[in-house]
């Protein structure tokens, strides 16, 4: 597959460049908008170093994981302004067509719609390209925000598991929210292209 780019509501998705290091500082490295999230916010050094693994993992094969920038778009013109934040599409398993995707945004650019449509986009992109059958998200039960996004995007939640993760030295469970391609057929009529996707589950942002 070349790279990726894939046109949402007022968005784009595309892959991260050496020029997005302030883009990854922003979003890993405040300790706000990783809150929830199973890593401790990153200095710039860390932020490179999470910014040339991310490129790496595009040139492997199968490829594994998409993180992708998501830039705002005004309607027929140009990016409107700096890089919003980051959307993940990860492949937990090949066999039985499941992938896992994750959204994390400038504190800034909160509350403006760009997570629904970057992860709308996300879900499109792993249905229709990575042929994947359920396509999966987790939040923390604290965050309700994420799980609006996740309902607005047709994900049903499945339940919660209990003390899933260690974040920031505290055990905290895990809302489980899903949605399978029979949701798409029953809402829209749609089926997706099928196949088979192109790698396994990678690292949330």
């Amino acid at each position: 597959m070349d790279a990726v780019r894939i046109e949402g509501d007022g968005i784009v998705l595309r892959e991260l460049t050496d020029d997005d290091l302030d883009l990854v500082w922003a979003v890993m490295g405040d300790p706000v908008v990783v809150e929830h999230l199973p890593i401790e916010p990153v200095d710039r050094a860390g932020a490179a170093a999470m910014l040339d693994e991310w490129i790496a993992s595009t040139v492997v094969r199968p490829r594994r994981r998409y993180v992708l920038a998501l830039d705002e778009v005004a309607p027929g013109g140009p990016t409107t302004a700096a890089a919003a934040g980051i959307v993940t599409v990860s492949v937990d398993s090949i066999e039985h067509r499941r992938c896992e995707i994750g959204f994390s945004l400038r504190r800034e650019r909160w509350g403006r719609g760009l997570a629904t449509a970057g992860a709308r986009a996300a879900v499109e992109f792993a249905f229709d390209h990575l042929g994947a059958h359920r396509v999966w998200a987790v939040c923390a039960p604290e965050n309700p925000a994420s799980a609006r996004v996740l309902a607005k995007l047709g994900m049903r939640h499945e339940g919660t598991l209990r003390h899933d993760l260690l974040v920031h030295g505290r055990w905290v469970d895990s809302q489980m929210w899903a949605i399978i391609a029979d949701d798409r057929v029953r809402a829209h009529g749609e089926t997706g292209r099928g196949g088979r996707p192109a790698g396994r589950r990678g690292a949330r942002p």
